[in-house]
């Protein structure tokens, strides 16, 4: 039974699953998630009808995605696995989307996960099987065409298609509608495999992948 969080978009998500099956969720959209996400971890919990220290590890949403969610979610995450003793698993956010479409449409399935990264810009990653095939980028949507043009076969999925699809994304083939949540549950069914093979992530090493440069800039002096 494992625990899972995401905070990389304004929605909170907390998910537990048991052997591969999600057993409770919940989400909320927040302005900050430092101001609700531990009490939404404990309904879960309660929903679900165990506590911390029956799991065997806690799974956190590592990003590509908001900033200040991201560390908000990777500080909550260890802080429980301090607290607790618990493994943590830190997975990229398009990672379990990734492999929420390989369940539905095949492990051969070519997946472009797109997420929005806000500023006119999203967040492309390509994969087969739930591995990626190179690395993640922050790029504008009207160039997310280009990039595909040799993958006749992808699906795209992620919360960037909603954002951009009509404009940009028209004549992409898009995977179920199901899988194109970025979500706890997500996160948590992805997990499965690095929970058996016990891969776990160095408490001390273990933080969110940002892609690109934050918003925050130094003031200027005057």
């Amino acid at each position: 039974m494992i625990l899972a969080l995401d905070t990389a978009t304004p929605q909170a998500s907390v998910a537990v699953a048991d052997r591969g099956t999600i057993v409770a969720k919940n989400a909320r959209i927040v302005t900050t998630h430092a101001e609700g996400l531990l009490s939404l971890i404990e309904r879960t919990l309660d929903e679900a009808k165990t506590s911390i220290h029956e799991l065997e590890a806690i799974v956190c949403g590592s990003g590509p995605g908001s900033f200040t969610g991201l560390r908000i979610g990777m500080a909550t995450a260890k802080g429980l696995c301090m607290a607790s003793g618990l493994p943590l698993i830190a997975l990229g956010s398009m990672n379990a989307i990734a492999n929420s479409v390989s369940e539905a449409l095949g492990e051969q399935q070519a997946v472009a996960v797109i997420l929005d990264a806000r500023r006119g810009e999203v967040f492309l990653g390509l994969f087969v099987g739930g591995v990626a095939l190179g690395d993640e980028i922050a790029i504008k949507p009207e160039a997310v065409k280009d990039k595909l043009a040799d993958r006749p076969d992808v699906v795209i999925a992620g919360d960037g298609v909603v954002t951009y699809g009509e404009s940009h994304f028209a004549e992409l083939k898009r995977a179920p509608e199901r899988c194109q949540a970025l979500c706890a549950g997500n996160l948590a069914l992805a997990a499965q495999g690095r929970l058996v093979a016990k891969d776990f992530d160095d408490l001390h090493q273990a933080k969110p992948r940002y892609i690109r440069a934050p918003d925050i800039r130094k003031p200027k002096l005057y």
